[in-house]
Parts: structure tokens; C-alpha cells; sequence
């Protein structure tokens, strides 16, 4: 039995376009060419063939939404020949982690951003290393903004919150060195650059916060604090903008 058509649109839609180990981009508008990169796979949890990886004798539909995960295709590869390390139960926590984030990040604009921006003693942010050093190995975010007016806005801030965390989401996976870092540190300068040209500015911190998870504390955890906000905004006091 084959994917069916609506499971693989619900998959792709709840995914993100996205991998959901590395958050890389799966399908790319390549401009020279004039076509798009298709570099998403849809891989099996439970494999169906005897003989193949977290097989399990338990699924009448191997091809059901609930058995499948999307991922790049070096992802796909790297969790069928590594079984052990990449376990049925830890593919299917990394699904559901994966596309609650993907659902937090597409519902940041169906909300109504804080009337109470806390942001009088945070320091407002120009350069992408500062970014780098409040986003890299934190355990939460805390993100905030003045609300979009247009189109335009909405886009470039839900982008730049979404580099953002998936940076931080990255930086937890792997170890990014410290080449990679300075290259993301000019992206997020472009993105502060881009945010400044349409009439927003970036203030932000890391902090310690008392976490909790299910009710329960877990003690003080590092956590990033960044907030867009637009530079008519009467509670931004003492700022040279020239």
C-alpha cells in the first residue's frame, strides 16, 4: 500500500516544509534555474519490510500518518542505518516536539502580541553576534512584538523569530563551530538591517528563569528574551536612532 495523497499533503503541511531533526528547508525556489529543490523524504518509523529498520509486526497500514516522519534526506539515511541510536519511540517524540513548534511559529501572528512589553531595562541588539550569544544553548524563548500592520511586516518578523529559534534548535543537536557561527551572525545582522528598514528595532537579553514543565519546577534554566518592536513605540526612552 502507498502513501495516500491527502496523508502526504497532511504530513508536509504539519512538517513545516521543514526536517524535523535539523529545521533545514526541504523544498527551495533555486532562481537560476528557475524550478525548486526537492531535498524531503517521507520515511517510515516503523519500516515495513521484515528485514528493515524499527520493524515491527503491529501496523496494519505502515503508509498511516502516525508511522511517518519527515526528514532530509541525509537524516533519512543516517536514522535506517543507525536503529539502535534512532529508536521508533525517540522518532515519534521528535515528531510531535517537531510539529508543535512548526504550529507555535504559524500561529505567532493569529494572536494578539502583549500590550505590556517589558522591554524598558533590555538592551536594544545591532549586531548579529549579540543574536548568536542570547539564542545559542538556551532551554526557551521569549519572544515579543508590535503588532504588524502590514503584509510585509508580518512576514519579515515571523521570519526573523523563526531563524531564530531554529538556530536555537540546531545549536542543542549539534555542536555549530565557530565558523558557522559568524556566518550566522552576519544572516541575523541582515535580518536586523531588514527589520530597521521597514521601522522596527530589536532589544533583547538572556536570562535566567525558574522553568516549569507539566506543573512541576525544574529550576533556573538560560532562556532568550527578544522583542521587535516599532520605533515610534513611546516606550522606547534615551535612544540616539541616528
Amino acid at each position: 500500500m502507498a502513501i495516500k495523497h491527502k496523508t502526504r499533503k497532511e504530513l508536509w503541511a504539519l512538517s513545516g516544509n521543514r526536517c524535523a531533526i535539523c529545521m533545514v528547508e526541504l523544498i527551495r525556489y533555486i532562481s537560476d534555474t528557475n524550478t525548486n529543490l526537492n531535498i524531503g523524504q517521507e520515511c517510515h518509523i516503523h519500516s515495513k519490510r521484515i528485514d528493515g529498520p524499527r520493524h515491527r509486526m503491529i501496523y496494519i497500514d505502515y503508509d498511516h500518518y502516525d508511522n511517518l516522519i519527515l526528514l532530509c534526506c541525509n537524516h533519512h539515511t543516517m536514522i535506517d542505518t543507525q536503529p539502535d541510536t534512532y529508536t521508533a519511540e525517540g522518532l515519534q517524540f521528535l515528531k510531535i516536539v517537531h510539529e508543535k513548534k512548526i504550529k507555535e511559529i504559524l500561529n505567532l501572528f493569529d494572536t494578539q502580541p502583549s500590550k505590556d512589553l517589558t522591554f524598558d531595562s533590555i538592551s536594544r541588539i545591532t549586531s548579529g553576534k549579540e543574536l548568536v550569544d542570547i539564542i545559542n544553548l538556551v532551554h526557551g524563548y521569549q519572544f515579543d512584538y508590535d503588532e504588524a500592520q502590514t503584509d510585509d511586516e508580518a512576514s519579515v518578523i515571523a521570519v526573523f523569530f523563526e531563524n531564530l529559534e531554529n538556530y536555537g534548535c540546531l545549536a542543542v543537536i549539534d555542536d555549530i563551530d565557530k565558523s558557522s557561527q559568524v556566518q550566522l551572525g552576519l544572516d541575523f545582522k541582515h535580518s536586523i538591517t531588514r527589520l530597521e528598514d521597514i521601522g522596527f528595532l530589536v532589544f533583547g537579553e538572556r536570562r535566567k528563569q525558574n522553568m516549569q514543565v507539566d506543573g512541576k519546577d525544574v529550576g533556573m534554566l538560560d532562556v532568550a528574551l527578544v522583542y521587535v518592536i516599532r520605533t515610534t513605540n513611546p516606550r522606547i526612552i534615551d535612544l540616539n536612532l541616528d
